[in-house]
């Protein structure tokens, strides 16, 4: 299922909700149908307006943790000989080189996988830099 499928139907209880409330104010109010439409109209649309910020968070596979972090770089704050720590996104991990090769520190690298809370990393190469 798309996207915005999945969104479109989880929005679509919410806007049922809405036509029961408004045709109640309508009927026990006096609430005119030109305001009912008018404002039911608005929270439709404000839905589609707020799709594009929301889009992230109805995707499949969504991963965040250690997951979220693969194919991100970071630098190498402590040198990885094999391991040592990295500064990803603000924050610091604990990573491995698989190789057992050393990384100095202030080094660029490229997260290749996670295991548990260590982050498996390779330098970058100049060759990457340009993809």
């Amino acid at each position: 299922m798309s996207v915005f499928r999945r969104y479109v139907l989880l929005q679509v209880p919410g806007w049922l909700v809405a036509i029961v409330v408004l045709y109640w104010l309508h009927g026990s109010f006096g609430l005119p149908f030109h305001w009912a439409a008018g404002i039911y109209a608005a929270y439709v649309v404000k839905d589609f307006l707020l799709y594009p910020f929301l889009r992230r968070a109805y995707e499949e596979g969504v991963h965040s943790g250690t997951e979220g972090l693969v194919g991100e770089t970071g630098v190498v704050t402590q040198a990885i000989d094999p391991a040592g720590y990295i500064r990803v996104r603000g924050e610091l991990w604990q990573a491995r080189t698989p190789d057992a090769r050393t990384i100095p520190k202030g080094s660029s690298v490229r997260i290749k996988s996670a295991a548990g809370m260590v982050l498996m990393v390779e330098k970058e190469t100049a060759a990457s830099d340009e993809i």
